[in-house]
């Protein structure tokens, strides 16, 4: 499954990144997949929100939800999301089965 973490350096973690630069932040990243057996796509240093946006791919959503809290755990970030990518079509096809047998409360 694809997966995206959009986070936001702490103060702390901006002096790693000064120090280390971009190669130094992307070498902990590779490491970081190494373990998780994650397939990293592409890393972007970013201005907004988040200073950082990694797309990868893993196993499934509980390796993604463990790379979150790594992650928050660490520090280094203020504000750390992942999202995962959803198969919108079986999505729909749930929402039309619920919303066939679903009585509101207004009903």
């Amino acid at each position: 499954m694809k997966a995206y973490l959009l986070g936001s350096y702490s103060p702390a973690g901006l002096k790693g990144l000064i120090s280390g630069g971009a190669a130094g932040r992307k070498a902990a990243i590779d490491k970081l997949s190494e373990t998780l057996n994650l397939k990293i796509l592409d890393v972007a240093f970013t201005r907004g929100e988040f200073d950082v946006t990694v797309t990868f791919e893993c196993e499934d959503e509980e390796s993604a939800l463990g790379l979150a809290i790594a992650v928050k755990s660490s520090g280094g970030f203020e504000r750390a999301v992942i999202l995962t990518e959803l198969d919108m079509d079986s999505i729909a096809e749930h929402a039309r089965k619920a919303g066939a047998s679903y009585t509101p409360p207004n009903a």
